[in-house]
């Protein structure tokens, strides 16, 4: 069988599988040490072969072990939901610009715009699952130069991870949080650096910034 050791959130597994439980059999075909299977009694293949014979509704039985216990679980198939999203093609990208920082949720598509991805990119796209605390990675792509972002071009091509101590969850969170603040905005990235606007300054820098580089609007979320 294999160990679950992470579980991603919204998933197949979410709410019937624990970290710590180990995954013997999947519709009646016993699983290897290696996450294998013997696929129609011939093949030996990885267990995705098996879970993609079936459709989004449907039942898979498993048989675990939990906590030295045998025990049977029935998952019911749910459509993909990870932390990076797939590339699409009929929709622009999603984007939302405070203060001349430009902020974009991580997806296929941005992450194939770097030739080799920054390391934190690299680590989000296949060391990370979705979780209820993230559901979306939140990254800083560019920086629309003025004065009120002066010395924060360094901070381009990083991952945000909290606005004024709130960690982000997605890029609209993200926008709640800081246009709900007062006073000072401080958003904090993957490398410990900390973005610090003026509340007022930063509004006001929005329009300027906006006609600078002849933007149509200052976001689009989806």
């Amino acid at each position: 069988g294999v160990l679950v050791v992470g579980l991603n959130h919204g998933g197949t597994a979410d709410g019937v599988l624990e970290v710590g439980d180990v995954v013997l059999e999947v519709c009646g075909v016993k699983v290897a040490n290696n996450g294998t299977i013997l696929y129609g009694g011939k093949y030996r293949t990885h267990l995705a072969a098996l879970v993609s014979d079936h459709y989004v509704g449907d039942e898979l039985p498993a048989e675990i072990l939990r906590a030295g216990q045998r025990a049977q679980v029935k998952m019911k198939l749910r459509p993909s939901a990870p932390l990076i999203s797939a590339a699409t093609h009929d929709t622009p990208p999603a984007f939302f610009i405070y203060g001349g920082l430009v902020f974009q949720p991580l997806t296929l598509a941005l992450v194939n715009t770097w030739k080799n991805p920054p390391p934190e990119i690299a680590y989000h796209q296949w060391g990370l699952l979705r979780t209820p605390e993230r559901c979306e990675t939140v990254v800083l792509t560019k920086v629309l130069s003025d004065e009120v972002n002066t010395g924060y071009n360094d901070a381009r091509e990083t991952v945000v991870q909290a606005v004024n101590d709130v960690p982000v969850r997605s890029l609209r969170h993200l926008v709640d949080l800081v246009e709900g603040a007062t006073g000072t905005v401080e958003i904090r990235n993957s490398l410990g650096l900390r973005l610090v606007f003026d509340t007022r300054e930063a509004r006001e820098a929005q329009e300027r910034i906006r006609q600078r580089y002849r933007l149509p609007s200052d976001r689009y979320i989806l």
